[in-house]
């Protein structure tokens, strides 16, 4: 008598079990499904690739032009002049896209990013010298907030 009961106990513990395992498996919650996060490659973001040309100046906080910085766009570097000015032709860059970095011993780096639809080619960057004190307390000059640009 006492294995009838066992049994009787049993046979209903396994057939909810197996219902349990049945309706998991059927549910949608556990089955391969795409993400329906907006996954757009970065180059939909970035738009076209297009070449561009851009020239302009660089100078101090004083407004004094800086000779021998460094200019990047897109693929190609140049450096400036005695005046401070710089060209450069057929840059590899985006449509929605355009970093345009200036760099220089003593000055802080600059990044501008520029829209090429805006078709602005001639920039007015100014560097400010290392140990520049800042307006924000928590700033480690990373901001730009120095560029110019006409």
């Amino acid at each position: 008598m006492g294995n009838q009961k066992n049994i009787k106990l049993i046979i209903p513990t396994i057939l909810v079990v197996c219902i349990c395992i049945l309706l998991i498996s059927s549910s949608d919650a556990f089955k391969d499904k795409p993400d329906k996060k907006n996954t757009k490659p970065l180059s939909e973001y970035l738009g076209e690739r297009v070449d561009i040309s851009l020239k302009g100046s660089v100078v101090n906080d004083n407004n004094e032009p800086l000779d021998s910085v460094t200019i990047t766009v897109g693929n190609q570097t140049v450096q400036t002049d005695t005046q401070g000015q710089f060209e450069i032709k057929n840059a590899a860059a985006y449509e929605n896209f355009l970093p345009v970095e200036a760099q220089r011993k003593g000055y802080q780096n600059m990044v501008i990013n520029l829209n090429p639809k805006d078709k602005k080619n001639d920039i007015d960057i100014t560097l400010k010298k290392e140990g520049t004190t800042c307006l924000f307390w928590f700033c480690k000059h990373n901001h730009n907030l120095p560029a110019t640009i006409n």
